[in-house]
């Protein structure tokens, strides 16, 4: 098994009792990142993002299945999931289903499921007064749950790099 650290800006939180330890806030199969761009980070305060599609960042339509959420692209190409433990794309291109990891909670404790996507692709998404979203929301014409960890999105027409614009 994968021991795990605890962040030393929580530790405190945690040895008070406010926040549970490490082990017990992670999902039941954690993402794991194997193979980092260059190095293992350390723990600080500053998030740095670094994102390649011209897609435009805080708007509403960066929600919880953007692909870097869900899942990355490593310096290979390969898209590794994420958030979703999952990707699999249909052999016609006309549909994407996504399977999240169990117990992935929100900064709140509420838990990440599929409910999230649908809710983000269809009241974020769908609402011409939001806009039209990336290029896969806009390919995208359903998205339907399967089950409590589950989402299907799915097109009209064969949308073979669906996967890579959600990863």
């Amino acid at each position: 098994a994968y021991g795990y650290t605890e962040s030393p800006m929580l530790s405190k939180k945690v040895a008070s009792g406010k926040l549970p330890s490490v082990d017990k806030r992670l999902p039941d199969s954690p993402a794991i990142l194997k193979d980092p761009i260059d190095s293992i980070g350390n723990y600080n305060d500053v998030i740095y993002v670094a994102v390649t599609s011209n897609e435009p960042w805080n708007t509403l339509q960066e929600e919880t299945e953007r692909g870097s959420y869900l899942g990355y692209v490593t310096k290979d190409n390969e898209i590794i999931p994420n958030l979703a433990e999952k990707l699999e794309l249909a052999p016609d291109y006309k549909s994407l289903t996504i399977h999240l990891r169990k117990g992935t909670k929100w900064s709140d404790g509420h838990p990440f499921t599929a409910d999230d996507i649908l809710f983000a692709y269809n009241d974020f998404h769908l609402n011409k007064e939001v806009g039209a979203g990336p290029y896969w929301a806009q390919a995208v014409r359903r998205a339907i749950k399967i089950d409590d960890f589950t989402v299907r999105l799915e097109t009209d027409q064969p949308s073979p790099n669906l996967l890579a614009k959600m990863g």
